[in-house]
């Protein structure tokens, strides 16, 4: 049976984006970074998102409010990928396609083709800055282009106005094809990197990062709960990462000093500023706006299972050796395929999964003015699963700062 998907994007009277570069998107995240507030609920207990908000009646433990730090920033625009490396060059990065040095100029043309990972899960690009003379270690790593046949299957699934359980199927199989390195491990990227073999790994998995909202919140919320950036090493991971939240995480990762990889399936470019679709990923290559406007349509709900992940609850799991030192985070609803992906591709791989498993239920809700006519004034990210996720004294020492 075909249903039709509850947040569909609207493909007629698409509007202009503007294009705009790494700087400024920067000069507004310091503009407004301030507006950014953390709201944190008593353990144990829940509030819900208040009515007439996106996302009303949802429970939630705590709430990144993010005010219209990435409104303001990045919607209604479009980043290329020449403009993005050219900046990645001017902060020292390196580009390698395989084991070959390449410039700014060819790594573009890269991100921007239809060029796919190889058998072995090789990126086709990576960008790479070791952390000397006082400069942030960083490696951003593209598993494929922009216009490759798995970026044009979800296109063309995401920008249909009816989908049945086979175009999910289809589409949660393209974005596994996505991202080969969900079974990778970083030995590699650290020592690339000049990072510890030792340092404590938090790694972050999700399906897509428009905004990036999600990820920014929980490193927001983690770092709200006095969790140690002391020896701390972060991955970030996506079938489909905007440029422009790629330069947020890299802005976050040198504000805060904590080394990052991001590892990418493909890039997106633009992000929709219109009312009913703000915050939307939108093509602006030609070949790919003929298949649809939108990179993806809405990504979280045609990931969603229906099934056990709506019933799923957050969650702790350990294996191996359990230990904190090797953590993943899956955000539901939509990151439990991720992990599944990611266990059979270890299994695949005859590897055995070692560390900590958080997962989490986090939403990017907003004020819901848009229904009047008006852009949402107010995003923020609604997650629980936030205290089973701390070793206890940080937990604790989170609810005393809150309640003092």
């Amino acid at each position: 049976m075909s249903v039709p998907l509850d947040r569909r994007p609207e493909r007629s009277n698409v509007p202009d984006l503007r294009p705009t570069t790494p700087e400024e998107v920067i000069t507004s995240l310091e503009a407004h970074w301030s507006e950014i507030q953390i709201e944190l609920v008593s353990p144990g207990e829940y509030r819900e998102v208040p009515q007439e908000w996106h996302g009303e009646g949802m429970p939630y433990e705590a709430m990144v409010h993010f005010g219209t730090v990435l409104t303001e920033s990045i919607t209604g625009t479009a980043l290329s990928a020449e403009v993005f490396t050219r900046w990645l060059d001017s902060k020292g990065f390196t580009f390698e396609s395989g084991s070959k040095p390449v410039d700014a100029q060819n790594a573009a043309i890269l991100i921007k083709g239809d060029r796919i990972s190889d058998d072995g899960g090789a990126p086709i690009i990576r960008a790479s800055r070791p952390g000397v003379e006082g400069q942030v270690a960083m490696q951003v790593e593209f598993f494929g282009g922009s216009k490759s046949r798995y970026m044009q299957a979800l296109t063309t699934i995401g920008n249909a106005p009816r989908l049945n359980e086979s175009d999910k199927d289809n589409y949660r199989t393209t974005v596994e094809d996505l991202m080969p390195f969900l079974s990778k491990g970083t030995t590699a990227a650290k020592q690339r990197m000049g990072i510890h073999k030792n340092a404590r790994k938090v790694e972050r998995d999700d399906d897509c990062g428009a905004t990036g909202a999600t990820v920014i919140g929980d490193k927001l919320m983690s770092d709200a709960f006095g969790e140690p950036t002391d020896n701390l090493f972060e991955v970030d991971q996506y079938a489909v990462l905007t440029l422009q939240a790629a330069v947020i995480s890299i802005f976050m990762a040198e504000n805060r000093r904590v080394p990052l990889l991001i590892r990418v399936g493909a890039a997106s470019f633009g992000l929709d500023g219109s009312v009913s679709d703000l915050g939307y990923m939108r093509n602006i290559q030609p070949e790919m706006i003929a298949l649809g406007a939108f990179t993806s349509g809405d990504f979280g709900e045609i990931m969603k299972q229906d099934g056990d992940e709506t019933r799923w609850e957050p969650e702790l799991r350990r294996y191996g050796h359990g230990s904190f030192q090797q953590e993943k985070r899956f955000f539901l609803s939509g990151g439990g395929p991720i992990m599944e992906m990611m266990h059979r591709k270890l299994r695949s791989a005859n590897k055995a999964k070692q560390g900590a498993i958080s997962i989490l239920r986090a939403k990017r809700v907003d004020s819901g003015e848009g229904r009047f006519g008006k852009k949402p004034k107010d995003w923020a990210l609604a997650i629980s699963g936030i205290y089973f996720r701390y070793q206890p004294d940080y937990a604790a020492k989170a609810y005393l700062s809150m309640i003092e």
